[in-house]
């Protein structure tokens, strides 16, 4: 469906309003039937607005302002096969709201070089379209709201600051992208309730102070959001359902923060920090067979993954599986909590003052942890019966410290270069401790209580 700036042959009411240096205008078109259009261009008209009406099917609203403050564009459409359009340039606290109900109608925003715009957007019915687009922007605003099934939102803010674009989807199979590049303190919060849902979210091109939330209720559902040469940014993301994934990668920048909470069954996360520093992330799975990738690299960075339920397994690696990635750089920290059967844990770091602290309880528990690199340290706590701790540093001054307090735990570690530690207690019984250590000026210590303990420590 175009928008035209010609009179419409077929149309029952055809109503075109120009209004040039007039100031305190007002324009209100009413239209009932089909196939109508509608056209209203006002230029360097402070405190004007547009009012446009059509019921019906296959109609078009066109309304533009320009070079004018405090002026609104109001449409609204009822029906099938309507088209709205409304264009707002050179404003300041200019308003653009746009209503549709019903199905396979489109609307469309354009608010350019401005302070304080506001564009909203609501259509209730199947396979809408909504697209929002926002340049050279500061202090505005997006909202979107969108009901029922099969509807699409896009929004864009490209060169701007203070702007936020706020998206509301209910219903299955709707889909929502939102952009903001070139921005410094823009805000991107994305709701979606129902089925098989999919929201994307990007900020880019080293702004500062962005923050992105998405929050999604339902089953199946899938989350992605980019921020890329971003500082001091952070995205928020939640969802609550079965058969949920999300990933989420935040490259290229420093001082970002990620924040996942996944509650359900089935869930998959993946995170990546790439050539960033002093990023975190903090991740929560609470739910049966839930999944999470993380892959960090850059330095000074700060991993949370805390895992409630059965089945779990947490990779702090790329994204294709363990060992293949994971916290590359220095003065790194992962701290990972698993509470639940059948867990499992995997990590690599890479680099030198690198920390990793270890706590599983519960059943089946397993955990393998690699470091590479001088000066890294494993602290480890196994709560629980049948606990598995295989750990492996190579450089100079590593340590491995920790307890294993419950049935069958076995604690395997290897340390390969000088100064290296070994502390380990182990509380209960069946427990066993295996350990070689490589190098010089190296300690260990194995504390046993209860039966059946065994201790095998090889120092050469």
């Amino acid at each position: 469906m175009k928008f035209q700036y010609q009179p419409l042959a077929a149309a029952i009411l055809a109503l075109a309003s120009m209004q040039a240096m007039a100031g305190d205008s007002t324009s209100t078109q009413t239209q009932v039937g089909d196939g109508n259009r509608a056209e209203v261009i006002q230029s360097l008209t402070n405190n004007s607005s547009v009012t446009q009406d059509q019921q019906g099917d296959g109609h078009d609203a066109m309304a533009e302002q320009s070079s004018a403050d405090n002026s609104s564009i109001e449409q609204t459409q009822s029906d099938t096969l309507n088209a709205a359009y409304g264009r707002q340039m050179f404003e300041t606290d200019g308003s653009s709201v746009q209503t549709q109900s019903g199905e396979f109608n489109v609307v469309h925003s354009d608010q350019l070089e401005g302070i304080g715009s506001a564009s909203s957007q609501t259509q209730s019915g199947s396979e809408n379209f909504s697209f929002n687009y926002q340049q050279a922007q500061t202090g505005s605003q997006i909202t979107v709201n969108q009901a029922d099934q099969i509807n699409e939102s896009f929004a864009e803010q490209i060169t701007g600051s203070g702007n936020q674009a706020t998206i509301d989807q209910t219903g299955t199979l709707n889909y929502t992208a939102v952009y903001q590049a070139d921005h410094d303190r823009g805000e991107v919060s994305v709701t979606q309730g129902g089925e098989v849902n999919e929201a994307y979210a990007s900020q880019s091109d080293g702004g500062q102070d962005n923050s992105i939330g998405i929050t999604q209720d339902g089953t199946g559902n899938y989350i992605d959001v980019w921020q890329s040469g971003e500082i001091g940014s952070q995205s928020t993301v939640e969802q609550s359902g079965d058969g949920n994934a999300l990933a989420v990668d935040q490259s290229f920048g420093s001082d970002n923060m990620v924040s996942i909470i996944q509650q359900g069954t089935d869930n998959v996360l993946k995170a990546d920090q790439f050539e960033s520093a002093a990023s975190s992330t903090d991740h929560f799975q609470s739910g049966e067979r839930n999944e999470t990738y993380t892959y960090q690299e850059g330095a000074a960075h700060q991993l949370s993954v805390s895992t409630v339920g059965d089945d779990n397994r947490v990779e702090v690696s790329n994204w294709q599986g363990t060992f293949d990635g994971g916290q590359f750089g220095v003065g790194q920290s992962a701290s990972l909590t698993q509470d639940g059967n059948s867990n499992t844990i995997g990590l690599r770091q890479d680099g030198d003052g690198n920390s990793v602290t270890l706590t599983q309880t519960l059943d089946f528990n397993s955990a393998a942890i690699t470091q590479d690199g001088s000066t890294n340290e494993l602290f480890f706590d196994q709560d629980g019966s049948e606990n598995i701790l295989l750990a492996d540093q190579s450089g100079a001054d590593g340590s491995i410290i920790g307890f294993s307090q419950g049935d069958l735990n076995n604690v395997e570690a290897a340390q390969s270069g000088s100064l290296a530690t070994l502390q380990v207690n182990q509380i209960g019984s069946s427990n066993q401790v295996t350990a070689s250590q490589g190098g010089i000026n190296m300690s260990s210590i194995v504390n046993q209580t209860g039966s059946g303990n065994q201790a095998f420590v090889t120092q050469q």
